[in-house]
C-alpha cells in the first residue's frame, strides 16, 4: 500500500471561499458530495487545523482495490493506526467473502474500528475515482463516529451521491453549497502577491463556475507576475474550461524537463508525486504546477479535476520522445499500417527489447503492432516511401449540403440508432482535418451537464453511432488516436 494515501493535506494559506465547510464538524457524520472541482481538501485541512483537530485526524484516500470490503476495512484500519501506532482490527473472516455486506455487518465493523481509537479524533475518507457502494462507506464511517460523542467522520465523495443513500446522511454538502460566488473570487485574487486585472478576474469567475479547486490551483501556480500574465492571456483565447485547462497544461509542460515528464507519467498512474522522483529538483522546492495538491512529508497528490486535461499533452510529449527514438524523425503517418515491402525486419529487432518494452502506450488507444521497417530504410537512415500495392482503401461518402447522406463503399447508411450520435458524426466530419478531444465534444453537446454525466452521454452517443455504421460495414469510421476522436485516416473521403 502506498503510504502517501494516508498523508494529510497541507492547510491552505488562501482565504476560505466556502463558508459551509466551517460547519463540517457540527455533525458526527458529514458527507461532502460534489464534483472534484468543488472539493478543496486544503480548505478542509485548514478548518480542522483552526479547530485544533488536524493533528488528531486520520485521512484515507481509497484506491481501486478498496472496492473489496476486506481491503476497505484494512485501509481504514491502517489509516487509524497512524494515530496510535499499531493496527487494531484484523480482517474479519465473515466479511471477506461478502460482495455486498449488510448494514448490521457494516455497523459491527465500524464499532470494532472505534474500540481502540482515541477520542476526539476525526476520520476523513476520500473517494476519488473508482466505484464504491456509498451505503457501505456511510454505514461503516457512521458507526465509527457514533462510537464516541467527540469523534467526527467526514466522507469526501467526488461525484453525485445516489439519492437512495442521501436520506442516511445527517449533514450533506453538495455542489450548490460549495459553489464560490463572484465576490469571493475577487477577494481570493486580491489576497495573492501578484496582481490580477479586473477583466481577468471576471473571466476566471465565469470559467470556474463556482469550482473552488480550480481557482486555488490557478492561484498556486501563478505566484509571480509572468505566470499571472500567461494565465490572463489564456483566459482571453480559450472559450471553454476544458480547452483552457488543456492549453495551460501544455504550456506548463513545455518548461518541464524530460525527467520531470517521466515522473509525471508515473504520477498519472499512481496519483502521487514527490520531488525525489525528478532529478535536479530539491525536496523542498515547490513546483509551480496547477495539477497537484500538497500533502505532508513533501508529497503531492494529483487532483482528479486535472487528470483528463493533463493526460493528452503529457502522453503526447512523451510519445514524441519515443517516436524520435524509434525512427529518428518520428513515425510516419501510416504507422498503423503494415508495410508491403517483401524484405524487412521488425522494429524490436533493430532497437532491442529494452526500449520497445519501455514504450507505455496509454489505455484506451486503438493500437496494433508497430510498423515493420524495410531493410533499405534501415541502411539509408531515411524513411522509405510507403507502399500501397495490394492495399484496398475503403471509401466514405458524406453529403452535407441539402439532404444529409452517408455511404460506405457505395452502401448507404439508412438507420441511425442515436440522434445525438448523428450530430456527433456531423461535428467530427466538419472537423475532419483536426481531430477533437472528448472534453471539447462534451462541452459542445452537453455544456450544462456535470462532467461525469456528460462523459457517460458521450460514450452512449458514440456507441450508437458505431452501431449504425456496423450495420453497413465492419470498417471503423470514427477512431480514437493520440487522445482525440476523428475520422479513420485509412479510408478515402
Amino acid at each position: 500500500m502506498l503510504r502517501a494515501r494516508l498523508l494529510r493535506p497541507m492547510p491552505t494559506d488562501l482565504p476560505i471561499t466556502q463558508p459551509s465547510l466551517r460547519s463540517v464538524l457540527d455533525s458526527q457524520l458529514t458527507v461532502v458530495a460534489a464534483h472534484s472541482g468543488f472539493i478543496v481538501v486544503e480548505s478542509l485541512a485548514r478548518v480542522l487545523r483552526d479547530a485544533g483537530r488536524l493533528q488528531h485526524t486520520a485521512w484515507v484516500r481509497l484506491d481501486t482495490p478498496d472496492t473489496r470490503f476486506d481491503h476497505l476495512i484494512r485501509s481504514l484500519d491502517l489509516g487509524l493506526s497512524e494515530l496510535e501506532g499499531e493496527p487494531t482490527v484484523r480482517q474479519p473472516m465473515r466479511a471477506i467473502d461478502m460482495p455486498t455486506p449488510t448494514r448490521d455487518v457494516c455497523w459491527a465493523i465500524g464499532a470494532e474500528l472505534g474500540l481502540n481509537t482515541p477520542d476526539a479524533t476525526t476520520l476523513v475518507v476520500e473517494r476519488r475515482s473508482a466505484k464504491w457502494d456509498a451505503r457501505v462507506l456511510i454505514d461503516v464511517l457512521g458507526a465509527w463516529a457514533r462510537s464516541s460523542r467527540s469523534r467526527r467522520g467526514v466522507l469526501l465523495w467526488h461525484g453525485k451521491l445516489p439519492r437512495r443513500v442521501q436520506r442516511l446522511v445527517p449533514a450533506l454538502f453538495d455542489a450548490k453549497a460549495l459553489a464560490v460566488e463572484a465576490d469571493a473570487v475577487r477577494d481570493l485574487t486580491t489576497s495573492v502577491d501578484a496582481p490580477w486585472a479586473p477583466h481577468a478576474v471576471m473571466q476566471l469567475a465565469r470559467l470556474a463556475r463556482g469550482r473552488a479547486a480550480l481557482l486555488h490551483d490557478l492561484l498556486d501556480a501563478s505566484m509571480e507576475a509572468p505566470q499571472v500574465m500567461a494565465v490572463e492571456a489564456l483566459l482571453g483565447r480559450c472559450a471553454g474550461r476544458g480547452a483552457f485547462m488543456r492549453r495551460l497544461s501544455r504550456d506548463v509542460l513545455r518548461d518541464c524537463s524530460a525527467d520531470e515528464r517521466e515522473a509525471l507519467l508515473v504520477a498519472m498512474n499512481t496519483g502521487y508525486w514527490h520531488p525525489d522522483m525528478s532529478r535536479g529538483r530539491h525536496a523542498n522546492e515547490r513546483p509551480l504546477w496547477p495539477w497537484f495538491a500538497p500533502l505532508e512529508s513533501g508529497w503531492w497528490y494529483l487532483r482528479p479535476l486535472w487528470r483528463q486535461a493533463l493526460h493528452e499533452p503529457l502522453y503526447a510529449s512523451v510519445h514524441r520522445r519515443h517516436r524520435r527514438a524509434l525512427g529518428g524523425r518520428g513515425l510516419p503517418a501510416d504507422v498503423w499500417r503494415p508495410a508491403a515491402a517483401p524484405a524487412h525486419v521488425a522494429v524490436t529487432e533493430t532497437i532491442g527489447p529494452e526500449l520497445s518494452d519501455s514504450v507505455a502506450w496509454p489505455a484506451g488507444r486503438q493500437t496494433s503492432r508497430p510498423r515493420a521497417v524495410p531493410t533499405t530504410e534501415l541502411a539509408s537512415g531515411t524513411p522509405a516511401a510507403p507502399s500501397t500495392q495490394g492495399v484496398h482503401r475503403h471509401a466514405l461518402a458524406v453529403q452535407m449540403l441539402g439532404r444529409f447522406d452517408v455511404a460506405i463503399d457505395d452502401h448507404p447508411v439508412d438507420e441511425w440508432h442515436s440522434q445525438r450520435g448523428l450530430l456527433l458524426f456531423k461535428y467530427i466530419a466538419l472537423n475532419r482535418r483536426h481531430p477533437v478531444v472528448r472534453d471539447v465534444l462534451t462541452d459542445v453537446f452537453w455544456p450544462d451537464v456535470p462532467p461525469d454525466r456528460s462523459t457517460n452521454r458521450f460514450h452512449v452517443a458514440l456507441s450508437g453511432l458505431r452501431r449504425s455504421f456496423r450495420m453497413v460495414s465492419d470498417v471503423p469510421i470514427v477512431v480514437y488516436r493520440y487522445g482525440k476522436y476523428g475520422l479513420n485516416p485509412d479510408i478515402n473521403l
